[in-house]
């Protein structure tokens, strides 16, 4: 997946993605995938359990947004393909 991420930017350019929705949802999911038995589990009731599930959710958005301020500041020669695609990549 990581490795089409710069063919999309390239042909969209960073506005047209938004990775930010994408990357929040992203996190939120593997959180959710990789803990939920732990988390049914701690939630005495279905009134936690949201609790839990929009306190990943926002987490997951703060985490987002830091790593968003950096994205902004990625130069342009990063998402070019000669770049990635040789040895200093490897």
């Amino acid at each position: 997946m990581w490795e089409k991420l710069p063919d999309v930017l390239r042909s969209t350019g960073k506005q047209g993605l938004h990775p930010a929705l994408f990357l929040g949802l992203h996190l939120f999911n593997v959180i959710w995938i990789e803990r939920r038995d732990a988390i049914q589990a701690s939630a005495r009731n279905e009134q936690v359990l949201h609790q839990l599930m929009n306190e990943i959710e926002r987490v997951s958005r703060v985490t987002v947004n830091a790593a968003m301020v950096s994205w902004k500041k990625w130069p342009e020669r990063l998402l070019k393909k000669e770049w990635y695609s040789d040895d200093r990549c490897q």
